[in-house]
């Protein structure tokens, strides 16, 4: 069984949750990653992508310079674990509609991250791809 760790991408960019909307632009922009997950006291507390800074930051009309990422973050993330299954993985993906998963460890620490793009380029079975994307795309 393929699992999400063989097809991840490992290691996590993130971003403090007292940070601007403008520094998460600017790490998404300088580690060319369009979503971060946000850390308080290195513990996750949410994520911010670049479709929360347009649509929460930017669309409504705020000063991303002056706004803090807690203003506009997506709390609770949608997590799997390194060991789960490629299939499940997909399907939580797909009920969530997210197109990012963060993937934790036992100890609920952040590992990686895994995409539908991750899923289009590793997994051998196009059609899980292929379905997660419409699914989540319906979002």
């Amino acid at each position: 069984m393929l699992k999400v760790q063989d097809v991840m991408t490992p290691g996590v960019t993130a971003i403090n949750i007292g940070s601007t909307v403008a520094q998460a632009g600017a790490r998404m922009k300088r580690e060319n990653i369009g979503w971060l997950p946000i850390l308080r006291d290195g513990e996750i507390v949410g994520v911010i992508s670049d479709r929360d800074i347009v649509t929460r930051a930017i669309a409504a009309g705020r000063d991303p310079a002056n706004t803090p990422v807690s203003d506009v973050l997506s709390e609770s993330p949608v997590t799997c674990r390194a060991q789960h299954g490629v299939k499940q993985a997909a399907l939580l993906m797909q009920s969530s509609k997210v197109r990012r998963l963060l993937v934790v460890d036992e100890k609920n620490e952040p590992v990686g991250v895994l995409s539908v793009g991750d899923l289009a380029a590793s997994v051998p079975d196009r059609a899980i791809a292929g379905k997660t994307m419409a699914e989540v795309c319906r979002h």
